[in-house]
């Protein structure tokens, strides 16, 4: 039987707008959705919130308003939407009853994984999770004995980036040394050098309760904002059973109770995935799944029952799906305006992608892409001007 309603309280310190479609999930799978951040958070863009509380600006004040809330309050669930708060909720939890109730992890001493790409790889080859040869950079570095270790090309990645920023592909040692030089030692700490695995980028996007897996979504990045590892724009959606024991794997392992966003490399060569990033927390990829036959929303209420079933992709024939946002951007900054012209016309079925469900978030979508392309303008004609005077 199903509870009525579960209490859950989505929270963000940070303002993605990939946060945005988060409430709505919860909302279909019947919860009441309370939202803790700014007043300009993306949570607040949407129809599907049932009461805002305020976190305020600083570290110190949304620490000590979701610690309070978490423990003042009796909410089902509390789900982090953002690596921010992630790092920022593990560093200031020591209690681990706390930690588990706020964090999507039951094992606290598996922390190391929230928000570090470090974390991840050294919890992968401590629980025998396959991930690509790496090390982590150290003073004394030497840059000639890299490649005993790491074989070229290898990857370069500042241990808290997000968003595709701050990551670097990298062919030889020249190449290294050059963009070693231009870090900052803040940047230099706990920097990974991983080996890069040619073959595709995959995405999926699961759900874990208390370490069993109960959904997932498998897709392959076909396009980003600007690099390979960048956000992505489009992706390509089919089935891969195989990868289900790895993720079970990874689930039980580390502890994963919640979201998580997780990024591999499939080597070319032999199919098998090495899984290079996991971000607990989730995004409107986790919405858009549905398409691939993977409703989030019914694993929710599922996981929040205490009755698992895992809800695999159905998928007769591999299909390509687009974030509608992030493409329209990444045609700005790439000055196509072909790509524009396939979403007025609705080349490709892409419509389907444009999130009309909501229409105050797709209200708030097209104002903020407005003010976008308004910008890039002004820059460009300011450019212009100054050129000709």
């Amino acid at each position: 039987m199903h509870k009525q309603t579960y209490r859950i309280l989505i929270t963000e310190f940070a303002e993605y707008d990939a946060a945005a479609e988060i409430p709505y999930l919860f909302k279909k799978a019947g919860c009441t959705v309370d939202v803790f951040c700014k007043k300009t958070s993306w949570l607040r863009k949407n129809s599907h919130v049932d009461k805002w509380i305020e976190s305020g600006s600083g570290e110190e004040n949304y620490i000590e308003g979701l610690i309070a809330l978490a423990s003042r309050e009796d909410y089902d669930g509390i789900i982090i939407v953002d690596d921010p708060a992630d790092r920022i909720m593990n560093k200031a939890i020591t209690d681990p009853e706390l930690f588990a109730k706020i964090l999507p992890l039951s094992r606290i001493e598996n922390r190391a994984l929230l928000g570090s790409k470090r974390g991840l790889s050294e919890l992968c080859t401590k629980y025998n999770v396959l991930t690509p040869p790496f090390t982590v950079y150290e003073n004394g570095f030497d840059i000639a004995s890299l490649a005993t270790t790491v074989p070229y090309p290898l990857v370069m990645k500042i241990d808290e980036s997000a968003a595709g920023g701050g990551v670097f592909l990298c062919k030889n040692e020249a190449e290294v040394a050059a963009k070693l030089a231009q870090l900052s030692p803040t940047e230099k700490q706990n920097l990974l050098f991983q080996q890069y695995i040619p073959g595709g980028i995959v995405s999926v996007e699961a759900l874990f309760g208390n370490g069993s897996l109960l959904a997932y979504a498998y897709s392959t990045v076909t396009k980003t904002v600007v690099s390979e590892f960048d956000i992505s724009v489009d992706r390509l959606y089919s089935e891969c059973p195989k990868i289900e024991p790895a993720l079970q794997s990874m689930g039980e392992a580390f502890g994963i109770n919640g979201f998580a966003s997780i990024t591999c490399m499939r080597d070319e060569a032999t199919g098998r995935h090495y899984f290079i990033e996991a971000d607990l927390r989730p995004h409107g990829w986790f919405r858009a799944d549905i398409a691939a036959g993977v409703d989030f929303s019914l694993a929710i209420r599922d996981w929040l029952d205490g009755t698992p079933a895992l809800y695999r992709p159905k998928i007769a024939k591999p299909f390509v799906m687009r974030n509608f946002s992030r493409d329209i951007r990444s045609c700005g900054i790439h000055k196509d305006p072909i790509g524009i012209l396939k979403w007025c016309f609705n080349i490709d079925h892409r419509w389907r992608d444009i999130p009309t469900y909501d229409p105050k978030m797709l209200g708030a979508t097209f104002s903020y892409l407005s003010g976008v392309y308004a910008r890039g303008i002004y820059k460009r004609a300011k450019k212009l001007v100054k050129n000709i005077i």
